[in-house]
């Protein structure tokens, strides 16, 4: 725990300006093609079957706005209609991406990067395409993964950092509210009141700045941050369908559904809905 902490403390002396690689990537899968993965092993983007190989270990930059790495070199829009590439990281704006609304993967020019026609075949190229919302422009964690874990639920034992964020509200992610216990959705900007750590056993505490996401007594109700005391209101798992479950079986709930900033994440009846699933962008 004493390295847990010191490791956190590392992180937010870094400040979220820093771009350095995460300690973990991922591999991203199209909405369009559920199994197929954005690869690179050719030094250009395209898709081929999701299998966690190299070309498929895609580096997070620690903010949710900078390069995408693969490997030591970084991916790059270099122009409307052509294949993403691999290139030497140069900390250019066609290297600097975030993720838009509806999952859309932009670069700083302001392109998509988008399964050429719509393919579902493998080999189809992922290219730099203007933004229009298309199933084959959205893309999530492959196999719904955390951190730890190969497909859904964390397993292992060692402690891993995250930002959260709501599937139905992409660019929102799960956070304390200044001067608040409470938990909300706000814009990713990667400060520590959005950094959730949770080990990565299946039912564990799931902490941000020291303390505890604790379940309130009743479905309906805002969950909040508390001293860590190893209670049963304390105690989180995460399922296969991106949803975080209390140990009362009831999820985390982006409240309404509203894709609105401080809207608040209650303890409510799982659904299944996309308000109630969350996707992890590691640390």
């Amino acid at each position: 725990m004493k390295m847990f902490r010191r490791f956190l403390t590392a992180l937010a002396a870094l400040g979220t300006l820093v771009l350095a690689s995460p300690a973990h990537a991922e591999a991203l899968q199209p909405g369009h093609a559920p199994g197929l993965c954005l690869d690179f092993s050719t030094g250009e983007g395209a898709l081929f079957t999701c299998n966690g190989g190299r070309g498929q270990d895609i580096k997070f930059p620690r903010n949710g706005v900078g390069p995408l790495k693969v490997g030591g070199s970084c991916i790059a829009d270099v122009g409307q209609g052509q294949p993403l590439t691999l290139t030497q990281c140069r900390n250019r704006v066609e290297q600097t991406w975030q993720i838009a609304q509806g999952g859309a993967l932009m670069s700083g020019t302001r392109l998509c990067a988008d399964s050429e026609g719509g393919g579902k075949r493998e080999g189809t190229r992922v290219i730099a395409f203007r933004c229009n919302g298309g199933k084959n422009q959205s893309w999530s964690l492959a196999g719904n993964s955390y951190p730890g874990g190969n497909n859904g639920g964390p397993s292992g034992g060692s402690y891993q950092t995250a930002l959260l964020t709501p599937r139905h509200a992409p660019g929102m992610c799960l956070d304390v509210r200044g001067g608040n216990s409470d938990l909300i959705i706000y814009g990713c900007h990667g400060k520590t009141n959005q950094q959730f750590s949770f080990t990565t056993y299946g039912e564990t505490e799931l902490q941000v700045g020291g303390n505890c996401v604790t379940a309130p007594n009743s479905s309906g109700q805002s969950l909040y941050v508390a001293r860590c005391t190893g209670s049963y209101q304390q105690r989180w798992s995460f399922a296969n369908d991106g949803t975080i479950r209390s140990a009362s079986g009831y999820c985390a709930d982006v409240n309404g559904a509203s894709r609105q900033q401080e809207t608040s994440v209650i303890l409510y009846k799982c659904s299944g809905k996309t308000n109630q699933r969350w996707d992890a962008i590691v640390r």
